[in-house]
């Protein structure tokens, strides 16, 4: 089975939903959904436990997984994304050092391929993991330059080496929420992991409103470009094994056309 986990529910609230809309018309390849939580120590460690339990305690990222894949915002350090690029990342940088990390390459070519299937923007600049939000423009711009990389992220190092680590194949695909050019106040930052104190903070102080209006739209964008390209991705998963085993599900109706 496949497992697709983010740090933050609403990176995967836009599939969860398409998921079961569409559980009984169409097919998909199997798939489980997890958070982890946000940052690289921790989801690092969540997923390291996950996948040493073992698979009877029904918590545990089953013996038979066929995968990994990380789903979630990136900041844009490259001033060429825009919100909503996907960013398909060839490589696992981190900001503390050591050897890059580098995702299963066939699951690598068939994100690239899903994507194009769905004509979806995406970039394969590498990535760079760091240990807090890049918050300023100037920050992203001495990153760009230094580490020559397209986006930032928290989390995609440390759960490619506890994938690694555990012999289970592993991908990160990212969509850039906030661009190169973009900073991010502190209050923003100090929100981002409760939409309730989002919601109060804007409602005694309306003069965030302008800002927290722009990050939701483009929040909207995200989410919707990593929900789009995860059932691109799922649909192509289902073919390649339908394909391989010559035989389509007992539904042939709802076989996705064109694909």
């Amino acid at each position: 089975m496949l497992t697709i986990i983010a740090s933050m529910e609403r990176e995967l609230s836009g599939l969860r939903r398409q998921l079961r809309s569409y559980q009984h018309a169409v097919p998909f390849a199997p798939v489980e959904l997890q958070v982890v939580g946000m940052g690289g120590d921790q989801a690092g460690r969540i997923v390291t436990y996950l996948l040493n339990r073992h698979p009877a305690s029904g918590d545990a990222l089953s013996a038979s997984q066929t995968g990994i894949i990380l789903l979630g915002f990136a900041g844009g350090v490259d001033p060429t994304l825009v919100p909503g690029t996907l960013a398909i990342s060839p490589r696992y940088h981190q900001a503390a050092g050591g050897n890059p990390q580098v995702p299963n390459p066939q699951m690598w070519r068939q994100a690239l391929d899903a994507a194009t299937d769905a004509g979806m923007l995406f970039d394969k600049s590498d990535s760079l993991t760091v240990e807090r939000p890049v918050a300023t423009a100037a920050d992203k711009d001495r990153l760009f330059r230094g580490y020559q990389v397209g986006t930032v992220n928290m989390e995609d190092y440390s759960v490619a080496a506890a994938a690694r680590d555990a012999g289970v194949p592993f991908l990160a695909v990212r969509a850039v929420l906030d661009p190169a050019g973009q900073g991010l106040p502190p209050y923003v930052l100090a929100m981002s992991g409760s939409p309730v104190k989002a919601i109060v903070g804007t409602a005694v102080r309306p003069w965030r409103v302008a800002t927290m209006l722009q990050l939701g739209r483009q929040m909207r964008l995200a989410q919707f470009a990593l929900t789009r390209f995860a059932l691109a991705y799922l649909h192509r998963s289902l073919n390649h094994a339908t394909q391989q085993s010559g035989a389509w599900p007992a539904d042939a109706s709802a076989r996705p056309a064109g694909r």
